[in-house]
């Protein structure tokens, strides 16, 4: 199933890791299945994973529709050419948060 405007809002987000979860048998239990049915999922999403949440958000926003903008990727450090949209910097070797 792709995910449209209709099939994409949080609560048909929920329904399908839900279904999903419970499918693979991740969810077992009324009380689990419960529980990811009525609360948000970015309440499980790490603070340090928001800024980057944020980015995809006003990717998707602005961009769902029309034409993407080109994507270069650029070494920490080095000159951004035309810095003028979203830029997302990730450090090489960084280690992912716990």
């Amino acid at each position: 199933m792709s995910i449209t405007a209709e099939n994409s809002t949080p609560a048909a987000l929920r329904a399908r890791l839900t279904a999903a979860l419970v499918e693979k048998a991740w969810i077992n239990t009324p009380a689990v299945r419960a529980a990811f049915e009525a609360v948000p999922r970015h309440l499980f999403v790490p603070d340090t994973v928001a800024p980057a949440a944020a980015l995809i958000t006003a990717w998707d926003r602005d961009y769902r529709d029309g034409p993407t903008p080109e994507i270069t990727v650029h070494p920490t450090g080095t000159p951004l050419p035309g810095a003028g949209g979203l830029q997302l910097l990730v450090p090489a070797g960084t280690p992912p948060s716990p």
